[in-house]
């Protein structure tokens, strides 16, 4: 499935965590990190992007009061939500794609 979201054109990083969630509901970042060989920053970006799109709810979990707060992360929509809004709109992309490849096949003649 990661080789299939990076032929979509999503970077790795993104199409690890979104696979992730596949079977992961829920978790915190260092338990991202481990399952996907990505360093922090990577998780962080891919998970700034899944929190725009409305796909991700984050928690603070507090360990006292020193220290980076931990993040939990939780999924707002089901995993088959997220590939189905990512079909689409690759669908939209190629539609977008055959206009654009028509008209200028109407140009040449």
């Amino acid at each position: 499935m990661i080789g299939l979201l990076m032929d979509m054109s999503m970077p790795r990083s993104l199409a690890r965590t979104i696979v992730f969630f596949s079977k992961n509901a829920d978790c915190i970042c260092n338990h991202i990190q481990e399952v996907t060989d990505l360093r922090q920053p990577e998780v962080s970006t891919a998970m700034q992007y899944l929190k725009e799109r409305g796909w991700i709810i984050t928690e603070s979990l507090q360990q006292g009061r020193k220290g980076r707060p931990i993040i939990s992360y939780k999924l707002a929509v089901p995993f088959d939500k997220i590939i189905n809004t990512l079909i689409r709109e690759e669908h939209a992309k190629i539609k977008d794609l055959r206009i654009k490849l028509n008209s200028l096949k109407k140009l040449t003649k």
